[in-house]
């Protein structure tokens, strides 16, 4: 696939300045880049970096420096030039039609133009809208619904009952709607409370591969519109998690959590059961949650405090060995002057 450099220079709302009648077939990073290849210079830091690469083209702020031989896309914002330049490039994965070895229920109904992968499973009274893409081997459980245009990928299981919005993504592995960890001690053994609830994603919203959202054990799990969600990230039953939440890797969230709009959890960060994370909190890697989290704040550490708390802890701490070594002088010059004391009574 190439593309003209005006076409892109328009999609991108820029200024192209040099040769309008180059072809070009990829985005590629400025030192491997080809006389047929686009790059991105995101400042004059780059300019030395461009100057010596054999890019045919380059996307750069609107005040860089002209290079001789090179045509250059000025853009008012370089980082969103280049995201759109990247998708421009991305290959187009849609297909349509039902794969032959795939298994769709009768009662199952299929919008228009929809793509199902070899080895999918589709059960009964399941609904798939329009343009949607279900990728090799993913399971699709009774009555469970999913937007128009939404993709899910290989080996995906979205199990019975639960609902995805509009121009969802799920990456490989995904788990939707397994059972919520939920057992009674009984004396002698752990007694499974059964878990009646589904699952409800919003529309927009794109989850990492392998990551997992149990089904409520009675009402819904939730997960608000434009949350993105990262890799291998777990949570659990119960939790209603709002608009435009940000979780990175490994994220853990126990049940019956509130997760406000726009807050934002860094890898590896816990939350305990039945805390509230409040609008567009801060939570930082690693930190342990254990208590609610006031809006717009940032907490940090094993417990997670304020930021800045947390911090002077950490500085304090780093200076325990010093001061340590400190008190040990001064015991040893105590007990030094205890000694010389005791000698000047006895004399």
């Amino acid at each position: 696939m190439s593309i003209p450099v005006t076409q892109i220079a328009e999609h991108l709302q820029g200024e192209l300045e040099g040769d309008d009648s180059l072809r070009l077939v990829g985005l590629v990073e400025i030192e491997k880049a080809r006389s047929d290849q686009l790059c991105f210079a995101k400042s004059e830091h780059y300019l030395a970096a461009l100057e010596a690469s054999s890019a045919g083209a380059a996307i750069v702020p609107k005040q860089f420096p002209s290079v001789k031989g090179k045509t250059l896309i000025r853009v008012e914002d370089p980082g969103l030039g280049f995201i759109r330049a990247l998708e421009m490039f991305s290959p187009d994965r849609s297909f349509i039609g039902v794969h032959e070895s795939a298994v769709v229920a009768s009662s199952a109904r299929l919008g228009e133009k929809v793509g199902i992968g070899p080895n999918v499973i589709i059960e009964e009274g399941a609904r798939i809208g329009s343009g949607v893409r279900i990728l090799g081997g993913a399971f699709i459980g009774a009555e469970v619904s999913i937007g128009d245009d939404s993709e899910i990928g290989p080996n995906v299981s979205i199990l019975h009952g639960c609902k995805i919005g509009r121009n969802c993504l799920l990456h490989p592995g995904v788990c939707i709607g397994a059972d919520g960890y939920g057992f009674r001690w009984l004396g002698d053994h752990h007694h499974k409370i059964p878990q009646l609830g589904i699952v409800v994603i919003g529309d927009n919203v794109e989850i990492g591969a392998n990551a997992c959202i149990d089904r409520a054990t009675m009402g819904e799990t939730r997960i608000g519109d434009g949350t993105k969600i990262d890799n291998l990230v777990h949570i659990a039953h119960n939790n209603v998690v709002g608009k435009h939440v940000i979780m990175t890797a490994l994220v853990g969230i126990a049940g019956s959590c509130k997760i406000g709009d726009g807050a934002v959890l860094a890898g590896q960060a816990g939350i305990i059961d039945h805390v509230e994370i409040g609008q567009g909190v801060m939570v930082g890697a690693k930190a342990l949650v254990t208590k609610n989290c006031t809006a717009n704040t940032r907490v940090w550490g094993i417990p997670a405090r304020s930021l800045d708390k947390t911090r002077k802890q950490l500085a304090t701490m780093a200076r325990l060995p010093g001061l340590v070594r400190r008190l040990n002088e001064q015991g040893q010059e105590l007990q030094e002057l205890k000694r010389r004391l005791a000698k000047l009574e006895n004399e």
